[in-house]
């Protein structure tokens, strides 16, 4: 395996968030690229904070974070030893401004800042030059019909056409399943629910 996504809801629940800081170090430590979006909340927030775990392991994770424009969320082109990356200087994004329209159901009521944060998408998935695909893409989304909701659907879509298995942690034990193939023991430990306390 080259390649893989990690992507996902801001709302994902706190346990899959770190269960996907784990997975994600455990790729990385295997040499393999993580792609993602630098969201600073939920999946996105997964493999970066694996790869600040990783670099201040004084290990040299291979990873393609894309932010939507330089200085997004405070990150900058190069930021975390070259990882961070800004779709909108490379040289191919108004390509991939291209993919995120087509799989998008509503682009015209999008506005220019929601365009800009699909259009980092197509990196996610395809890589930089839009030609290297995943290997693989694990998420947690919301399921809505045959696809997701939200602004990860973006990434989804593009993934599905491209034929890249999507392994979906809100689906129990799709990705427990994808980890066991790969020999990656890391078992989810879900977040007890919080009672009520009587007064």
């Amino acid at each position: 395996m080259k390649a893989f996504t990690m992507v996902g809801s801001r709302k994902a629940p706190d346990d899959v968030v770190k269960w996907f800081v784990q997975i994600a170090e455990a790729l990385l430590q295997r040499g393999v690229v993580g792609r993602s979006g630098l969201c600073p909340l939920g999946i996105d927030e997964s493999l970066t904070q694996a790869v600040i775990n990783e670099l201040n392991a004084e290990r040299d994770p291979k990873a393609e974070l894309y932010i939507a424009w330089n200085g997004f969320d405070g990150w900058r082109d190069g930021d975390l030893n070259g990882c961070v990356i800004s779709a909108k200087n490379l040289p191919c994004y108004e390509k991939a401004v291209e993919l995120a329209k087509d799989v998008h159901p509503a682009w015209h009521a999008v506005k220019a800042g929601g365009k800009l944060l699909h259009s980092r998408n197509p990196f996610q998935v395809l890589g930089r030059d839009l030609v290297s695909p995943s290997d693989v893409v694990l998420l947690w989304a919301p399921i809505a019909g045959d696809s997701i909701t939200g602004g990860t659907r973006t990434a989804y879509e593009l993934a599905k056409n491209s034929s890249i298995p999507i392994y979906n942690a809100k689906v129990p034990g799709e990705v427990e399943g994808y980890l066991s193939a790969i020999g990656i023991d890391i078992p989810r430990h879900r977040d007890e629910p919080k009672e009520d306390l009587e007064i």
